[in-house]
């Protein structure tokens, strides 16, 4: 069943007795995304023609990389060279025109034959396992988010027992490198000459070992080198290293660039960073906002609070009132979490015991299971879990 979006309802009468079977009307982009986010089987969107093309392309552009097998067929009155090549640039398949029922039937055709061979080649790989995939993002600088970052990926690999590998994607001014301590020979500069031909050999000769159990791929050092690192570069990269590793955690940019949206349509989890201060809520707050107009959901959200236990006027219900979510983990402060990071070490290797490592470990838990979903308070009030 092909699913039509369309701004006039008499079309869904034209498409279903031009295709012979029943479709499903969507009315907006918004609901086109929540639709595909349920149905990861759906294999056709027919794009109505008084939709804009650029609504259509930017559609396809989110989806060709992640989801290939969607096939996207879009009608236009006049099909001219500046739509041609809107499409073929956007990845869209077809366009097809209005007013041709035979046509619209025989691009349906190709466009199943096409999602058919996809998923043919899909199942070849269905038995290598594929890794849970672990965005962290802070929309101000300053928030903890690769402290956090660093700690979870060690909480994560479990001393060895997990493979697990950190992403730097903060590409002009990734920190993961100086925080772990690590000089790299290379980084992600590299995978620039490897655009197109981004195998599992070329990815390994990325990565940087750390110890036992978690491996790193470092940022550009120099800021200039980022702009040519590509979206196509970033999603071809983390495909590859979630067959790889039980587990991918992402240490994004504070920004919306066009690489951190791909992170987040490939993330399984968003860890969402913010501190007890207007800028960095208000900040999270338009990100929030952000994540829900372009349809991400909510279901993949984790908000944590970093040095929630600071004594600076705002409460952690204020956060969440402003934010309208729950906080579901809580970081206290400490003098020891920078202290650690100057001194070359991280809490998870340096103090195990400490309170910030361990809500460490209840965030890593929340992700592999291993801990019920309870919240849990001290007179501190430095440790939560995530609330139902």
């Amino acid at each position: 069943m092909a699913i039509v979006l369309t701004t006039k309802e008499t079309e869904v009468e034209q498409f279903q007795a031009a295709l012979s079977e029943k479709v499903t009307r969507l009315a907006d982009a918004q609901s086109v995304h929540e639709f595909l986010e349920k149905d990861p089987r759906e294999s056709l969107l027919i794009v109505g023609h008084l939709v804009p093309m650029g609504v259509a392309a930017d559609i396809s552009r989110r989806y060709r990389l992640i989801r290939p097998g969607l096939g996207i067929l879009v009608m236009r009155d006049l099909i001219d060279v500046p739509s041609l090549s809107e499409a073929l640039n956007s990845g869209i398949r077809e366009l097809v025109s209005t007013d041709d029922a035979n046509a619209l039937l025989q691009a349906v055709k190709r466009s199943a034959q096409l999602s058919a061979e996809i998923a043919a080649l899909d199942a070849t790989q269905e038995n290598v396992s594929s890794g849970k995939t672990v965005l962290v993002f802070g929309a101000k600088g300053g928030c903890g988010k690769t402290t956090i970052a660093t700690n979870l990926a060690l909480a994560l690999a479990d001393d060895g027992k997990k493979r697990v590998c950190l992403v730097d994607f903060d590409l002009e001014f990734g920190d993961v490198a100086i925080s772990l301590s690590l000089s790299p020979e290379v980084t992600l500069s590299a995978a620039v000459k490897m655009a197109g031909g981004l195998d599992r050999k070329a990815v390994e000769s990325l990565i940087t070992k750390y110890k036992k159990g978690l491996d790193v791929v470092i940022a550009p050092t120099k800021p200039s080198e980022a702009e040519f690192i590509s979206p196509e570069i970033a999603v071809d990269l983390l495909q590859h290293l979630r067959q790889m590793y039980d587990y991918v955690i992402i240490d994004a940019a504070p920004s919306f660039t066009e690489i951190t949206l791909r992170c987040f349509e490939m993330a399984d989890i968003y860890q969402l960073i913010t501190t007890l201060d207007v800028p960095s809520v208000k900040n999270l707050k338009v990100a929030i906002d952000t994540l829900d107009a372009l349809g991400y959901p909510r279901s993949k959200w984790h908000v944590v609070l970093n040095r929630s236990d600071a004594n600076v006027g705002l409460s952690i219900k204020d956060v969440e009132d402003l934010l309208g979510v729950e906080i579901g983990t809580l970081l206290p402060s400490s003098r020891e979490v920078p202290a650690a990071l100057n001194s070359g070490h991280t809490m998870w290797e340096s103090q195990r015991s400490h309170p910030f490592t361990a809500s460490i470990e209840h965030l890593a838990g929340n992700i592999t299971g291993k801990k019920a979903a309870v919240k849990h308070t001290t007179k501190r009030g430095w440790l939560a879990e995530s609330k139902k």
